[in-house]
């Protein structure tokens, strides 16, 4: 391969402009033309080669626009960023870049830690392998799997379920699908300008003084592509759920719920930590309007959970929670202008509303057995239900035998993540009736050791306007500590669940003696101000 095969064939200063920007960049990458050759000639991907350059002259990148999908909860942008907020325990960098101080978990030889950490953990943590220096340095020969492996194993274990099987859910899918899939059902509306399917990433040919500077498509057709992605047409204008529709009684009730759901994002005192308030109100108009489909969809989700536990602390009851998703729905669809309509139009109408009304019917059912379900129980004698639990039991016995399942590793969350949650959710997690013991226990124990690292103690009032600021800077800096204290000892633990089984491993062989008398001397001098209420803290760290 030389330089003159990847030379345009237009005209002399084009060739010339594009001859010197990629050695340009080759230049600022260090990597030589023999290189490229190799690597091409190793590859078995048909002899082609994808260049991607950023644009210099403006934006370093582009933003992404996002619409609501009208009619399905489970593909909407939107509606997976607002759970994702709703269910986010802590602020993580991986979606708010502002929140950089918070150290992402490095890198571990321990293979058994490895497996603990979720996907969100291990996506931070590829942040923090990735090369800042121009030193090569050496790759580990065992590391841990990457977040596409995550997704393949997913779509490997979804494919082989029987529900998928009925459903006819294509076979072979790999992450590389989606984004392809995607990019396909966008490219197929004949109305979106070819430029963004052919020159998208690229150089226009025809301005040459331009090559390589400038993204060519401009947001008008990102925006077209986005609509086309959520189902909206390519050329309408495409709606964002709000509010307005909910008086002012009941929108200050479901302000109150957002606040709750989206702690992890607002509340803070320096503005930039904090989602801006319209749009947190496009996300939590987002989580009302399909709410009903997502709880007749799977009850125990961990998302339907956190609605359900949210609403329980504000005193607020389901059917509350239904009539706002109908209100906003309304308002959010409008009716269509009246018109004449044939006789096909006005049978499949009559098909779309009752089928609606079937589904209507299906939560009010579903709800109706529920109550049955919770009234038999109640009603029922101790005999019945041994005999129940017996034939429960002895069910599973024979599941267990002829199909052995494999034992799921719960995943574990960092130590400063953990810290924020301890001190900050609502209901605490020492009063929620829906946190685990197991995950309690593990809590507990994980912030009162972090209680230890703290040289200069701390002080939290939750009365303060800089509660959660504060919660996080001290759970910041204790994680540190608690790390580095750890791989002097010579762990590598970085989840909370590897973290806390050395700590009580260096705790019993009483290396841990002179911290805890240190601790109880700056709690008894006023240096340590703890909300949490003894009997929650471990007995190594009670005060009597």
């Amino acid at each position: 391969m030389s330089v003159a095969s990847l030379v345009p064939a237009n005209s002399q200063r084009s060739r010339a402009t594009a001859v010197k920007s990629f050695e340009d960049f080759l230049a600022k990458k260090e990597v030589t033309l023999t290189e490229v050759h190799d690597r091409i000639s190793k590859d078995s991907t048909g002899g082609m080669i994808f260049l991607r350059f950023k644009r210099v002259k403006t934006a370093s990148q582009q933003g992404i626009s996002l619409f609501k999908d009208p009619n399905d909860p489970f593909t909407c942008p939107l509606h997976v960023l607002a759970v994702a907020l709703a269910l986010q325990p802590a602020p993580e960098t991986r979606i708010f870049p502002q929140f950089a101080a918070v150290p992402a978990l490095s890198a571990s030889d321990d293979q058994d830690d490895d497996g603990e950490l979720g996907l969100i953990a291990q996506l931070d943590r590829e942040l923090a392998e990735a090369p800042t220096c121009k030193t090569p340095q050496p790759r580990r020969a065992n590391s841990a799997p990457g977040a596409h492996a995550y997704i393949n194993r997913l779509l490997v274990t979804v494919s082989g379920l029987p529900a998928a099987k009925e459903s006819g859910l294509t076979k072979g899918l790999t992450s590389h699908s989606f984004r392809r899939g995607g990019a396909m059902h966008a490219n197929a509306d004949r109305r979106i300008s070819p430029n963004w399917v052919v020159e998208r990433g690229g150089w226009n040919m025809s301005r040459v003084s331009k090559a390589f500077s400038y993204m060519l498509n401009t947001t008008h057709e990102d925006q077209q592509v986005a609509r086309q992605l959520s189902r909206w047409n390519a050329q309408a204008g495409a709606r964002l759920p709000d509010l307005t529709a909910l008086d002012g009684v009941v929108r200050a009730r479901v302000e109150k719920l957002q606040d709750l759901l989206f702690a992890a994002v607002t509340g803070f005192p320096t503005v930039s930590w904090n989602l801006d308030p319209q749009v947190l109100e496009v996300l939590m108009a987002t989580l009302i309007l399909p709410f009903p489909e997502m709880e007749r969809h799977r009850l125990d989700s961990p998302y339907v959970r956190r609605i359900h536990e949210a609403l329980g602390v504000l005193n607020i009851q389901t059917s509350e929670l239904l009539a706002w998703s109908i209100t906003l729905r309304a308002a959010f669809n409008p009716p269509a202008e009246e018109k004449q309509e044939t006789a096909t139009e006005s049978s499949q109408n009559m098909i779309r509303v009752l089928e609606k009304l079937s589904q209507q019917l299906d939560e009010l059912l579903l709800r109706q057995t529920r109550v049955e379900e919770r009234l038999a129980v109640l009603g029922a004698n101790a005999e019945s239900i041994d005999k129940k639990t017996n034939t429960t039991e002895q069910q599973h016995e024979d599941v267990e035998q002829s199909q052995p399942k494999r034992a799921r590793k719960r995943a574990s969350k960092a130590l400063s993540t953990v810290w924020f949650e301890w001190f900050t959710a609502v209901p605490r997690m020492y009063e929620s009736t829906t946190v685990s013991k197991a995950i309690l226990h593990e809590s507990r124990h994980a912030v009162a050791f972090m209680m230890l690292y703290s040289p200069s103690g701390f002080k939290l009032d939750p009365a303060s306007p800089a509660y959660k600021a504060e919660v996080h800077a001290v759970g910041v800096e204790a994680e540190k500590k608690t790390l580095e204290y750890l791989a002097a000892q010579g762990s590598q633990a970085v989840a909370v669940g590897s973290v806390v089984k050395a700590m009580r491993a260096l705790h019993k062989a009483g290396h841990l003696s002179v911290l805890l008398d240190q601790f109880r001397e700056r709690y008894y001098e006023g240096e340590v101000v703890d909300p949490t209420p003894n009997s929650a803290l471990p007995p190594f760290l009670r005060f009597t």
